[in-house]
């Protein structure tokens, strides 16, 4: 699992990789590591959803702000898993 976290997610193939294990996950309802997986593949809103509907919240106008938080901690995990 390791060696699967120091792929660059930027590129298509691991990107498209993160997203089939997000909703694999979602599958088997383990909702917080899908919505890991959807972090590491740039799909912000669709982390931010998962974690919504399990804590039983609507998304309604935060979603500027929570993108930018979000953002920031997916920059500094994945600053941090480089090294």
């Amino acid at each position: 699992m390791a060696t699967f976290f120091r792929n660059n997610f930027s590129e298509d193939r691991w990107r498209r990789a993160a997203l089939k294990n997000a909703f694999a996950l979602m599958g088997r309802q383990r909702f917080d590591h899908a919505a890991a997986f959807f972090l590491l593949a740039g799909a912000v809103r669709d982390a931010i959803e998962v974690r919504a509907h399990t804590q039983g919240l609507e998304l309604q106008n935060s979603f500027p702000e929570v993108h930018i938080h979000v953002e920031f901690i997916r920059d500094a995990l994945y600053a941090t898993s480089i090294d």
